[in-house]
């Protein structure tokens, strides 16, 4: 252990963590540790950077600690050494340099950093580095052996028929057994499992809400309503959704597409390991039917599911021109207020996918309104003065300064490009090109796959020959 110092009363500052809210009192250990560690060696604590209930394993959910790199690399500290309980509280990553990088930036600073609780002195020494290389490594060996530990032993416990994912969700509650199967108490959302040698399985919720699920799956499939007019049509009714929250369209759809109200346990969706989840293959998903008495049949279910495949279908160009078609050959005309009136999508997802409506509306051999005809006049004699003016971008020159912030960037984005002076907005590029992603393409980039998801892409237009 290090020796006591006769220089008393340097300022430091304190870094605590517990992993858990339920290590009630490692907070409170580490704090009297750290003291008594600081008054033997002539430190007073003026500064307390505590992340309480944070796993070690990633930096970026751990604000304090972030918040005290950010203040040593500033050089604002009021402090002049960081004192820590043990290598483990400063951070169990599994890259263990990435813990000495953390530190090295201290260092480097000129504000060291103590190991309180261990039985070696942090002086740069080849014995200290050694030490301190060993205990990075056991304490990142400890969260892999837990993580396995931990997920082998839910997932027999899950095998079994108990339910150990936390919230059950709307409809559905847990209840406590006894390991015979005697039935306990009922545990209402947010609150814990009372009885510390019990399990929980899912039964039934209110059956005010089990009439409402078995309604949103009426509505969906036989009403053919939208995840948004579900929702809607629920809140006007006075009726809440989980935990008291407004119904939003993202909740219904949670419910339409979850198997657990079939009956069916599906998990291993994505299967978290050390602070991580990623999506897994369908194949290895693990299914458990009956693991709860079915709020809907199976039948029902899967109607759910082709109606919500065949919704999620994005539709070619000749899909939305057909659209188009068909309201003009019941209506005998076409305009904006038309389409979100009939079409059940909005004027502007039509103007994104094909560019200029009145154009293709002239192209399909439509016949205009006069106002209609008046407008794409005006339209067209302002385009072609703004063009003779320089005012209007080709398409090639589109291209080229896309091309030129992807240069830069390394990327495009709609933030990117809305920022970027001299490039034209997203709307813009959609009405030339027809959607983002083949102006990308165009421009030789391609987007990432979750960035293709977020977009409303059809067909791409005829390549351009730009040089």
């Amino acid at each position: 252990m290090q020796e006591a110092s006769t220089v008393k009363d340097r300022p430091a500052a304190q870094y605590v963590r517990m992993s858990t809210d339920r290590q009630d009192f490692s907070i409170e250990m580490q704090t009297l540790a750290i003291g008594e560690y600081a008054e033997k060696h002539g430190y007073e604590i003026v500064r307390t950077y505590a992340d309480a209930g944070i796993s070690g394993l990633d930096i970026s959910n751990r604000p304090a600690l972030r918040a005290l790199l950010a203040d040593v690399v500033t050089g604002t500290p009021d402090y002049g050494a960081v004192l820590v309980y043990d290598i483990s509280r400063w951070g169990r990553f599994q890259n263990p340099d990435q813990a000495a990088h953390y530190e090295f930036i201290c260092v480097e600073a000129g504000i060291p950093v103590h190991y309180c609780a261990e039985p070696f002195a942090n002086d740069g020494s080849p014995a200290s580095g050694l030490l301190k290389s060993m205990k990075r490594l056991m304490a990142a060996e400890f969260s892999r052996e837990l993580a396995y530990k931990t997920k082998s032993a839910k997932e027999g416990l899950r095998d079994l028929g108990y339910w150990t994912n936390g919230a059950p969700g709307y409809g559905l509650r847990r209840q406590a057994v006894t390991r015979s199967g005697r039935a306990l108490k009922i545990c209402q959302y947010g609150e814990r499992n009372p009885h510390l040698k019990s399990r929980c399985i899912l039964v039934h919720g209110p059956p005010e809400e089990v009439a409402t699920v078995r309604r949103i799956y009426r509505l969906y499939i036989q009403d053919q309503l939208s995840f948004s007019e579900i929702a809607t049509h629920l809140n006007r009714d006075g009726l809440r959704a989980e935990n008291g929250r407004e119904w939003r369209w993202y909740t219904v759809r949670q419910i339409i597409t979850n198997e657990k109200y079939a009956g069916t346990y599906v998990g291993s969706r994505f299967p978290q390991h050390l602070g991580k989840s990623l999506p897994s293959r369908p194949e290895d998903w693990v299914r458990l039917p009956g693991f709860v008495k079915p709020i809907v049949t199976k039948a029902t279910f899967e109607s759910a599911q082709r109606e919500y495949v065949r919704r999620r279908r994005v539709p070619t160009n000749e899909d939305l021109m057909a659209e188009i078609q068909a309201l003009y050959a019941k209506h005998g005309f076409v305009s904006a207020a038309l389409i979100n009136a009939y079409s059940g999508r909005t004027s502007e997802y039509y103007r994104r996918r094909l560019g200029d409506l009145q154009t293709h509306f002239a192209n399909a051999g439509f016949v205009m309104t006069k106002r209609q005809l008046t407008s794409s006049a005006n339209m067209h004699v302002i385009t072609e003065r703004r063009r003779e003016q320089g005012c209007v971008l080709s398409d090639e020159h589109i291209v080229r300064k896309l091309r030129g912030l992807l240069a830069v960037e390394g990327r495009l984005t709609i933030p990117l490009i809305l920022s970027t002076p001299g490039v034209p907005t997203p709307a813009t590029i959609r009405r030339r090109f027809g959607n983002l992603k083949a102006a990308y393409a165009m421009a030789g980039y391609i987007p990432s796959a979750r960035q293709a998801r977020l977009m409303h892409t059809g067909l791409p237009p005829a390549s351009l020959n730009v040089s």
